[in-house]
């Protein structure tokens, strides 16, 4: 075991944190836990890792403390808290790699009080008790799903919950096939016959009906197996899995780094809308309809607000009527990651002026009757996100009058359009909140962003769509 397996980083990227593993003989007296992560406090590489060993060996003097008896008056130190390491205590280590290969397993422990037990682990008798015990070591009982939810826990605790609905189907679907197997089982002729298996797993497994039968009633039924691209993606989700548990010492190497031969994607459907689509769409009834509605004028205005910025339908649809500004007389409404809503990434928070044909229409009017409410238009979250319901609704639409593009295509056909019509790349990109690859196109203050203001309304003043959203 190499000393920079307990050296990782904050998902924010800031400050280096220690991992010290819990021998199996002791985890009792921290509640069963398999590590303690402590913060460095520091974001320098070179001093995290003179930290990490100078706080590692103040937790194995804890350990063997524990193993001999001896009461200990802080289980957990953080680094600054806890007394440096004695002289003679350092002078054991000969170096990082021997420091961390050092096994310090007895079979017997009686010590402290722990943490908190748990159903599988008997509780470690107290100092004062003249018994003992025997913790276990590492049981089957560290399946695949149960270190699956520490794994969300360690990792994944602030990310999306759709992203945590998924990852865990996936691993379900791992489940389904193979079985919930100690984790430390997991292997490349395992993850064969589960890629095996995948390739004959049917779609929508846990929709419907489907989900309450079992699996092989629904094979019977002759479901459409799933495609090639969700089995990669499922894939892939388990590979990022396997790799924290590399990470964590359960797996020596990551079992689903396995070569698959790749298959020859079909073409891409087109993505961008003709002019006699934007006609079709923009002149029939079925859209035309929704302008002066009080419940679904969403169905008018975020199509043509797509088409006059590129923006995406999750942006527009969860706008809120502060987010409309007024800089240096050009009017234009901010994207954010604030009040709960999901931005794609950093280059996504931006401000997006507003094209004159969208003024001639009447949206500062339709903003200034919303004055007050959380919300611009009155589309209800599903999960989190305020387009998924107007996605569908949309869909249905699309289908009606015969058009193959996604409200995804508005900003592949705005993109498109611009780059014909000569529009700077740069400028595009800071429109439709494409990253430029670097730290310096990502971040921006606010006055920088409005800073941008002037040359984007030059921008989006290039779009015409005259002839097309006109009867």
């Amino acid at each position: 075991m190499t000393y920079r397996s307990f050296l990782t980083r904050s998902r924010h990227h800031t400050n280096w944190y220690a991992r010290i593993v819990i021998p199996h003989d002791i985890r009792a007296f921290y509640g069963n836990k398999r590590e303690v992560r402590k913060t460095l406090k520091t974001p320098c590489k070179m001093t995290a890792r003179r930290r990490a060993m100078s706080l590692w060996l103040v937790y194995q003097h804890i350990f063997d403390q524990l193993r001999s008896g001896q009461a200990v008056a802080c289980l957990k130190p953080a680094w600054g808290q806890s007394d440096q390491p004695s002289r003679d205590v350092v002078q054991q280590a000969s170096s990082i790699d021997a420091i961390a290969s050092s096994s310090l397993t007895p079979p017997t422990v009686s010590s402290a009080q722990p943490d908190q037990a748990s159903p599988q682990h008997p509780a470690a008798t107290p100092l004062y008790s003249e018994s003992s015990i025997t913790t276990p070591s590492m049981s089957d009982a560290e399946t695949v799903s149960k270190l699956f939810d520490e794994f969300l826990e360690e990792r994944l605790s602030d990310a999306r919950k759709k992203t945590q609905i998924t990852l865990r189907q996936h691993v379900g679907v791992f489940i389904e096939l193979i079985g919930d197997i100690p984790a430390s089982q997991l292997s490349k002729p395992v993850v064969r016959e589960f890629i095996k298996q995948l390739k004959t797993y049917p779609s929508h497994r846990n929709h419907g009906r489907w989900k309450n039968m079992s699996l092989a009633k629904v094979k019977a039924s002759g479901k459409q197996p799933i495609s090639a691209t969700t089995q990669h993606n499922i894939l892939g989700n388990l590979h990022g899995y396997a790799s924290w548990l590399v990470e964590i010492d359960v797996l020596q190497t990551n079992p689903f780094s396995i070569r698959r031969k790749a298959k020859k994607k079909a073409p891409s459907k087109e993505r961008t809308w003709s002019r006699a689509e934007l006609s079709r769409w923009f002149q029939d009834e079925l859209y035309l309809k929704h302008r002066g509605s009080s419940q679904e004028a969403w169905k008018f205005w975020l199509p043509l607000m797509a088409i006059y910025t590129g923006a995406r339908l999750e942006e527009l649809a969860a706008l809120s009527p502060v987010d409309f500004v007024q800089h240096q007389g050009i009017h234009a409404f901010r994207i954010h990651g604030e009040d709960g809503r999901h931005v794609k990434n950093l280059g996504s928070w931006r401000y997006v002026p507003l094209h004159s044909a969208l003024l001639d229409a009447g949206l500062l009017s339709y903003v200034a009757s919303r004055d007050g409410c959380s919300r611009l238009f009155t589309l209800k979250p599903f999960e989190g996100q305020y387009g998924k319901n107007a996605s569908k609704a949309f869909g249905y639409i699309r289908r009606k009058l015969g058009i193959e593009p996604d409200f995804h295509g508005y900003r592949h056909t705005v993109i498109e359009a611009l780059k014909i019509k000569g529009g700077s790349i740069t400028h595009i990109q800071w429109l439709v909140g494409h990253s430029e690859g670097s730290q310096t196109g990502e971040y921006g203050s606010t006055v920088e962003l409005l800073g941008r203001l002037k040359p984007l309304k030059e921008l989006v003043e290039l779009l015409d769509w005259h002839g097309c959203l006109q009867r």
